[in-house]
């Protein structure tokens, strides 16, 4: 084989192999994520979607509070995560650009289940756009008593 060749070989491979890398062109996603209790009420709080390679990770973000979740399992349109607290899981199916499912929480009195919404999205609490009734900005004072 010439020179040539051998260069024009080289090239080629060379371009073969970085096109068949698995490309992941997907920045982090922001999602917001709402856990409906019982008496009506939502804990809202975000979440930080990133994937590595072959798998999915999560950052759950409330306020200052930042908790890695990286035990993640995704089988088709379904995600199975296992949390880092409270013995804790989700199962969730993919739906629109979010997901939705339950909360399972072991108990000592058994498993609670609560429903959870996950939108893509990053606003954490989403205001009616009413004016407010009341003026408490400022600085105040808390005194804890017994």
């Amino acid at each position: 084989m010439n020179k040539s060749m051998r260069i024009a070989c080289f090239i080629v491979l060379s371009l073969l192999a970085l096109f068949s890398c698995k490309q992941n062109d997907q920045g982090p996603k922001t999602f917001r994520a709402v856990i409906v209790r019982e008496d009506s009420l939502p804990i809202v709080f975000n979440i930080v979607q990133e994937t590595k390679g072959d798998s999915i990770q999560w950052a759950i973000i409330n306020a200052g509070e930042k908790i890695l979740v990286d035990d993640i399992v995704e089988k088709g349109d379904s995600l199975l995560i296992n949390l880092p607290f409270f013995e804790a899981q989700l199962n969730l199916v993919k739906s629109g650009s979010g997901y939705q499912g339950n909360w399972y929480k072991r108990t000592s009195k058994g498993d609670q289940k609560v429903p959870i919404h996950i939108e893509e999205g990053n606003e954490r609490l989403i205001l009616s756009g009413a004016s407010t009734k009341y003026n408490v900005s400022g600085r105040w004072s808390v005194v804890f008593t017994k």
